[in-house]
C-alpha cells in the first residue's frame, strides 16, 4: 500500500464521515508534514525521514480521554483501543487515571514530582 492508503485505512475505521471528507484531511496532514508529495508512494522507497513523517500522520493524541465517564464508557474506550491498536493507529494518551492507563495500555510513562517512571 502507498502512503496515502496507510493514513487513510485507519482514519475510515475511526471516523464515520464521506471519503471524500478524510481525504481533505488527509491532504492537509501531509501537507503540514512536507509529506504531499510522497502520497502515491510505497513506504519501503521513502527515506528514513519521510518513513518518520508519514507514520506521525497515524498517531492520535489525547487528552484526558476518561475525564467524566462512567466505568462502562471507559471499558468501551478501552475496547475501542484495542481495536485502534489493530488496526495500525498508535495512540498516545495524557490522563490522571492511572487504573485505565494500566489496564489498557502496551507501555506507561508516569511523570510524578518532576520525575519519570515506567
Amino acid at each position: 500500500e502507498n502512503i496515502q492508503k496507510n493514513i487513510l485505512n485507519p482514519n475510515s475505521y475511526l471516523y464515520n464521515e464521506p471519503q471524500f471528507i478524510l481525504q481533505n484531511k488527509v491532504n492537509e496532514v501531509s501537507e503540514l508534514l512536507g509529506i504531499k508529495q510522497l502520497l502515491k508512494s510505497h513506504p519501503y522507497d521513502l527515506s528514513g525521514g519521510e518513513q518518520q513523517k508519514a507514520a506521525l500522520a497515524k498517531i492520535l493524541i489525547l487528552d484526558e480521554p476518561t475525564k467524566g465517564l462512567d466505568g462502562s464508557f471507559k471499558k468501551e474506550l478501552g475496547n475501542l483501543f484495542r481495536n485502534f491498536k489493530n488496526n495500525g493507529i498508535t495512540i498516545i494518551v495524557v490522563t490522571h487515571d492511572i487504573e485505565f492507563a494500566a489496564e489498557n495500555s502496551d507501555r506507561c510513562l508516569m511523570f510524578f514530582d518532576g520525575d519519570i517512571y515506567s
